[in-house]
């Protein structure tokens, strides 16, 4: 897992693309939800222990929300004889791999 992903003009990354989520923000949003019930008096100030331990469970809630309401529409446009073949993008010729973790596994497989 891990060593090869879908290249860019593959219909898995434009439909991956077309998703205006950005889950790398996602921690960013948790920050800013606990700010704001701080600022609003909802809660006290928690410990970064806390925020920590929240954050997943948070996080989790927004991605839900995102499937419903973004995700699960937007795949309902998409004819099944159209996205059918969307899993032809994870072929080997349709990927590229990460130099890295290829040379990782070559330096701990093949000594």
């Amino acid at each position: 897992m891990g060593l090869v992903y879908p290249k860019d003009d593959t219909s898995w990354m434009r439909l991956v693309d077309s998703c205006s989520w950005n889950l790398w923000s996602e921690k960013e949003q948790a920050s800013k939800t606990f700010k704001f019930l701080e600022e609003e008096g909802y809660i006290e100030p928690i410990s970064e222990k806390m925020q920590f331990e929240l954050d997943f469970r948070l996080r989790a809630m927004l991605q839900e929300i995102y499937v419903e309401q973004k995700l699960k529409p937007l795949l309902k446009d998409i004819p099944w004889e159209e996205i059918s073949y969307y899993t032809d993008s994870f072929l080997w010729d349709n990927c590229n791999y990460y130099d890295e973790i290829a040379n990782l596994i070559r330096c701990y497989t093949f000594k």
